[in-house]
């Protein structure tokens, strides 16, 4: 499977907040950055941290995947959200016009689809222990989004605005 990244709908963000505060804040004037994966059979957004410091030595946890060893930042599962394809927007890298930016992120995308087999892997099994699990890790579930709320609310979205099914379903182009 191929990895892209892809820009979200601030909206939809704003939307989602509404119901659940541990969705990002994301700002117009900035790209919020991610990849889409299959999560559960929908599309789910994994919103992408910048490299820093910290994330060299912090130790892997179940919600946040570093990026080779963190050098080239994070991958936050903790805050994924289910999404209709139609509200992300493929970010083309050479549209950027600062190219320290788009060497970084193609560095990141290289590793990301490199290793999208495991990314995929842990963002299930995190769904899994978040929704399903019988004996629930609290602080893991205090720092991720209600997943099974987030999914019933993008439902709504998509009623409410008119989009198929289909605009949920994992099917990424």
């Amino acid at each position: 499977m191929r990895l892209n990244f892809y820009t979200v709908d601030t909206h939809y963000f704003d939307f989602l907040r509404g119901f659940e505060p541990r969705v990002p804040f994301v700002k117009e004037y900035r790209p919020f950055l991610g990849i889409v994966l299959k999560v559960n059979y929908k599309n789910y957004f994994a919103p992408l941290g910048s490299p820093k410091e910290k994330h060299k030595s912090m130790h892997i946890q179940r919600d946040l995947i570093k990026i080779d060893d963190g050098k080239l930042g994070v991958i936050n599962l903790n805050n994924m959200i289910p999404i209709p394809i139609s509200r992300c927007l493929k970010l083309e890298l050479n549209e950027l016009g600062d190219e320290k930016y788009q060497t970084l992120l193609r560095k990141q995308l290289i590793w990301c689809n490199e290793n999208s087999k495991e990314i995929i892997a842990i963002a299930e099994k995190l769904y899994h222990l978040i929704c399903y699990s019988d004996k629930p890790n609290t602080m893991l579930r205090n720092r991720c989004c209600d997943f099974k709320l987030l999914e019933r609310k993008c439902i709504e979205f998509m009623r409410d605005n008119t989009l198929c099914e289909e605009e949920f379903l994992y099917k990424v182009s």
